[in-house]
């Protein structure tokens, strides 16, 4: 059967630690560690048992095998699985992040430390917020799954613009599509996953309203990745509401 973890596994540094060469002296280190949400593969078949489809989502970016001398912005890196595997296609990365690396009890700065002494990385890592973000442009600049979790989320995206060279990939939560015309659902609390970091939920008529509203004119619907219907339950019978959210990924031109 195909996998595609095999396609994204990563390669071991050119002078890895002695721990690194090793599947079972890795899968202990990457263990000891914890706290994963990213699902890293490496190439001695080494993994980091995450709870996210990474490899799913990085094939919907649609960017190319080979990014040799591209210059990458990554804002919210988190744990950098994206940033490495731009790295790998030879990208020039920057993994930005602030909120998460510096929430109580987060570990993911050190995941990402951990895997990019793994890997002999040699990403620029840059922690600021959004806001702070240098006036420097890179050639691509990746903004996944990061718009949900913001208040402004014009003003985010108008910064992103002028981090961007040439593309901006942006991939989010989409929600309300049973809804017509533009919505934006508020999660008050913890309402969504139980997660209190999550703002509001567009949905497409929205996302396309906030894309516009922030500068970008050009822009591509590159397609939905994955879908979230509700299941609810009566008695012992299970059966699926009609789609109100999915995850999407758009192409954006500065």
């Amino acid at each position: 059967m195909f996998d595609i973890n095999e396609m994204h596994k990563l390669k071991l540094g050119t002078t890895p630690p002695a721990w690194a060469v090793e599947r079972n002296s890795l899968q202990a280190k990457l263990d000891a560690q914890g706290g994963w949400y990213e699902n890293f593969y490496f190439e001695n078949g080494a993994t980091t048992k995450g709870r996210s489809p990474s490899t799913k989502k990085l094939m919907s970016l649609g960017l190319p095998a080979s990014l040799e001398g591209v210059s990458v912005l990554d804002v919210g890196a988190y744990e950098g699985f994206y940033s490495i595997q731009m790295e790998q296609r030879g990208a020039l990365v920057t993994a930005n992040d602030h909120f998460v690396w510096n929430w109580p009890g987060d570990n993911s700065k050190s995941n990402l430390e951990l895997v990019m002494k793994i890997t002999d990385s040699r990403i620029s890592v840059l922690e600021a917020d959004i806001d702070s973000l240098p006036n420097i442009q890179h050639q691509i600049t990746l903004f996944l799954g990061v718009l949900y979790h913001l208040e402004d989320q014009i003003g985010a995206l108008r910064k992103i613009r002028e981090s961007a060279k040439s593309l901006v990939v942006l991939e989010t939560l989409i929600d309300d599509l049973d809804i017509a015309g533009p919505s934006l659902k508020f999660y008050p609390g913890k309402d969504l996953n139980n997660d209190g970091s999550n703002q509001f939920g567009p949905n497409l008529d929205a996302l396309v309203g906030l894309i516009q509203a922030a500068g970008f004119q050009n822009f591509e619907f590159k397609g939905i990745w994955e879908i979230n219907p509700v299941s609810k339950h009566a008695d012992k019978n299970s059966t699926f509401s009609p789609l109100k959210s999915a995850r999407v990924v758009f192409w954006l031109y500065p």
